[in-house]
């Protein structure tokens, strides 16, 4: 019985042993199949992977090639639009040219009308409020004859003061414009000619007469105000002439200008005449006398203070040479005395 259990447990070391040399043998040959297995599985995995993607990239060009051409479409539309909208937009830009042109056309040409429509009318300006007794009428017809002793007769249709009464800071009404309406334009005529060569007055206050024109050429004229004045001051005699041009005259020279910017041409070429005839007059051997030097010295400023506003100098600067100007001239003044 003993020898049969040492029998039988021979037999179970044996088996044991033998399981474990089976287990190597098994993991030797997974180990030695699994990189040829893993090969294997990578290129299938390889193979799948290139063919889908191949697929793919086929499709993806096949969809690049639509987009573009549909691109390419979209670029040709686009171009065919913009080349249409700069058309467009020349045709727009020409007609707003000559639609501008045509109404700065009619505007001139209604202005014009009107201007003809008031061409019997007169404004006079300065009269004292409520210096008529009656009406404006019956004040005109009694003052025009007073005014203008050598005028002749004229009939005058109807007259008025123009917009509603007002009053200064201290209560006082203020001067409003008169109108009157003549029955014929050359009594106006007269009348203005008169009042050019004649200095009217009322309670120590000047009264001017000036034609009746439409809003449009009233602005027109209007803009000429301060190159008149700036010619004026260096000795031109400046004409204002109808509807709005502006004539000056200089040693039997004329020159015309049709808008008021025009005019610093001359008004330049003048000061820089003017400055070099006193650079002149100051050469020596001169015998000035103090006046003299104060006048020349005056016109100076003068001229200088003119050269500001035509260059648009600021206000504080106008101001200043308006100071200047007014001390040498109280200067001068006060040397005279």
């Amino acid at each position: 019985m003993a020898a049969g259990l040492e029998k039988t447990t021979t037999s179970s070391a044996d088996n044991e042993e033998l399981a474990v040399l089976v287990k190597q043998a098994v993991a030797e040959a997974i180990k030695e199949a699994i990189p040829t297995l893993v090969e294997d599985v990578v290129s299938q995995l390889t193979d799948k992977t290139q063919a889908l993607v191949d697929a793919q990239v086929v499709v993806f060009r096949g969809e690049m090639v639509a987009i573009q051409a549909e691109i390419s479409k979209c670029v040709d539309y686009m171009e065919k639009d913009e080349n249409r909208v700069e058309e467009v937009d020349s045709r727009l830009s020409s007609s707003v040219s000559k639609l501008a042109e045509k109404h700065a056309q009619l505007e001139d040409k209604i202005a014009d009308m009107e201007d003809r429509l008031r061409r019997d009318n007169i404004r006079v300006h300065g009269v004292p409020e409520n210096a008529e007794t009656l009406n404006v009428l019956v004040f005109l017809t009694d003052a025009i004859p007073r005014w203008f002793p050598n005028l002749g007769p004229v009939e005058i249709i109807r007259a008025h003061r123009l917009g509603a009464l007002k009053e200064d800071a201290n209560g006082r009404p203020v001067s409003r414009t008169i109108i009157f309406k003549l029955l014929r334009f050359t009594d106006r005529d007269r009348i203005l000619k008169a009042a050019r060569g004649a200095a009217v007055e009322m309670e120590g206050r000047p009264i001017r007469f000036t034609p009746d024109y439409s809003p449009h050429t009233f602005r027109r004229r209007l803009a000429f105000s301060e190159a008149m004045d700036a010619l004026q001051k260096l000795n031109f005699r400046t004409f204002l002439l109808y509807p709005a041009k502006l004539k000056v005259m200089q040693g039997g020279v004329s020159h015309f200008f049709n808008t008021p910017r025009e005019h610093r041409r001359i008004l330049w070429a003048g000061l820089t005449a003017a400055k070099k005839m006193l650079a002149l007059r100051w050469q020596p051997p001169h015998s000035l006398a103090w006046q003299q030097w104060a006048n020349s010295f005056l016109e100076i400023v003068l001229m200088e203070w003119s050269v500001a506003r035509m260059h648009g100098a600021n206000h504080k600067t106008l101001q200043g040479w308006e100071a200047a100007h007014k001390l040498v001239k109280e200067r001068v003044q006060h040397g005279r005395s």
